[in-house]
């Protein structure tokens, strides 16, 4: 596969400062965030995502939140409407996201 273009970099570069700048905003499903992070995280190979100035340890954030979050049981509930508020759905987002960093 060819290596990315100046254009494709400059995109991935302005997507990566996007998603830092909007971490405080509140996602529409914790659980799918949870996962979508993990994913990225583990495509680019990367223990921090970076974008100038911004910096987020993406796992070690993550998995800081999720143990503080975890329930008695040992469960997790990403939120409490839709697919958020199952146990089940929240503990399997919350352990993919604590799986194999890469």
């Amino acid at each position: 596969h060819s290596p990315p273009t100046a254009a494709g970099r400059d995109a991935a570069a302005e997507g990566m400062r996007a998603l830092l700048e909007a971490r405080g905003d509140r996602p529409r499903s914790t659980g799918y965030h949870w996962l979508v992070t993990a994913e990225l995280g583990r495509a680019l190979g990367a223990d921090a995502f970076r974008a100038g100035r911004l910096e987020e340890g993406w796992f070690r954030d993550g998995a800081t939140r999720l143990l503080a979050d975890q329930r008695a049981d040992g469960s997790w509930v990403a939120g409490n409407r839709g697919i958020d508020a199952s146990p089940v759905l929240g503990t399997a987002y919350g352990l993919y996201f604590l799986g194999p960093r890469r």
